[in-house]
């Protein structure tokens, strides 16, 4: 916790310095004695480098990693990669209907050419559909 300023702080500064101090003493770099100490000078620190230098001899703490992406409907994106082909389903099934079974082959080619799109459709940890395979 770095404040290098003359301007006044808050509560809010205050009690941010008093948890990064705690977060200190945890790892052991603070012995209890200096960690109550620290503490008593942060609850009546006036401005940001009275702050400051209860951290000058204490390691930067490591920037915070970003909250991850929200996950998105996953079987929605599998679903509807499957869309387009769609119609193609619905033209073999008439043609079959049609011919009274005899093109009975080419609905079971356009089931598996649907199922094919799907799997080439995988999310990649909630950063959308990334497409894989020979396509």
């Amino acid at each position: 916790m770095r404040i290098e300023s003359e301007l006044r702080i808050g509560d809010t500064e205050r009690e941010a310095a008093v948890a990064s101090l705690g977060e200190h003493f945890a790892a052991g770099r603070l012995s209890r004695a200096e960690y109550d100490e620290r503490t008593d000078l942060a609850f009546h620190a006036r401005t940001g480098s009275q702050l400051s230098a209860l951290f000058r001899d204490l390691p930067p703490e490591p920037p915070t990693p970003p909250p991850p992406p929200p996950a998105g409907p996953r079987g929605w994106a599998v679903r509807a990669a499957s869309l387009p082909m769609l119609p193609l389903v619905f033209l073999a099934i008439g043609i079959a209907a049609l011919s009274h079974g005899v093109f009975w082959p080419l609905i079971v080619a356009a089931c598996l050419f649907c199922l094919a799109g799907r799997r080439r459709i995988r999310h990649s940890h909630g950063r959308g559909p990334v497409s894989r395979g020979r396509w």
